[in-house]
């Protein structure tokens, strides 16, 4: 029986994991719709789409403090601050690491 070659996840294969993680115990099980569109688009490999979900349905997704900031970190982490959402730019968060 032949080996399937190991193939290394992307950072951003990685990312929508650790979203669809969080986001599914959301809203009663339900999930948050927003995320989970932008997981699709992470998950096509369209990086730009999916900081376009994040721009567009910013004001749903804030309202889960975790997940904005792992986009925060992980999305969009040395982006520029004209490129990066109001809610997701470092200089928005005392807290941010």
């Amino acid at each position: 029986m032949e080996k399937m070659p190991v193939v290394e996840k992307s950072a951003f294969e990685i990312l929508a994991d650790d979203l669809d993680a969080m986001q599914a115990s959301k809203n009663g099980g339900r999930g948050v719709q927003s995320t989970k569109t932008l997981i699709v688009c992470l998950r096509r490999g369209d990086v730009e789409g999916a900081k376009a979900v994040a721009r567009n349905e910013g004001d749903k997704i804030l309202r889960y403090p975790d997940i904005r900031k792992k986009l925060q970190q992980d999305l969009f982490a040395g982006g520029s601050e004209a490129e990066t959402p109001p809610g997701f730019r470092s200089s928005d968060d005392e807290n941010y690491e």
